[in-house]
């Protein structure tokens, strides 16, 4: 709330003073919403993550490509192994990308957000299935999206993104992660 109030601060002063508020408005609101890219430093196409049929993996984007358009007061998106929202109440979306085969013929895979304290799935807050559209071990681009709201236990704890090979085994590599604050709270 305090973030919100420094805003309505901003316009005030710009009434007050005579000024147009046209560009206080504007760049406020530029503030509100941002975005923050990141890639992970593990599975390459020499080496990609394998997740056995029936387990789950999280995923670690554990490299920034950009933050340049945070917004404001934010430092990152995605630290410690887990997406980390800003404030209570922002929404976010997350477009979760990259090359994965199955061992099985149209394999299967899911994506989840898990907000858990242990990151054990107790509290899964988005998920997302996907049916493979390659015969096995034949490597295709996904780009999988999870759309979130912040509350106590999202901030709290962040979100640990998970990938789980629900039928064949899994080989995934050159993961990224776009994290889009598209609402404050």
């Amino acid at each position: 709330m305090e973030t919100r109030n420094e805003y309505l601060d901003q316009i005030l002063q710009a009434l007050q003073s005579g000024g147009s508020t046209d560009e206080v408005i504007r760049n406020v609101a530029k503030g509100l919403t941002g975005h923050g890219y990141y890639s992970s430093s593990n599975g390459t196409v020499g080496t990609p993550i394998v997740t056995s049929q029936g387990n789950k993996t999280p995923l670690d984007f554990d490299t920034v490509l950009f933050e340049d358009y945070l917004p404001f007061g934010a430092t990152t998106f995605f630290t410690g192994g887990r997406m980390t929202p800003q404030s209570k109440g922002d929404t976010y979306s997350c477009r979760i990308g990259f090359w994965a085969a199955s061992s099985n013929n149209n394999g299967a895979f899911s994506v989840e957000m898990d907000i858990s304290a242990a990151g054990d799935g107790s509290n899964v807050i988005a998920k997302k299935p996907v049916r493979m559209v390659r015969g096995s071990n034949q490597f295709e681009f996904y780009t999988i999206d999870l759309d979130m709201f912040a509350r106590d236990n999202f901030i709290a704890n962040g979100g640990l993104i998970n990938v789980e090979a629900v039928d064949g085994n899994l080989s995934i590599y050159d993961l990224t992660l776009l994290v889009t604050k598209t609402t404050a709270g």
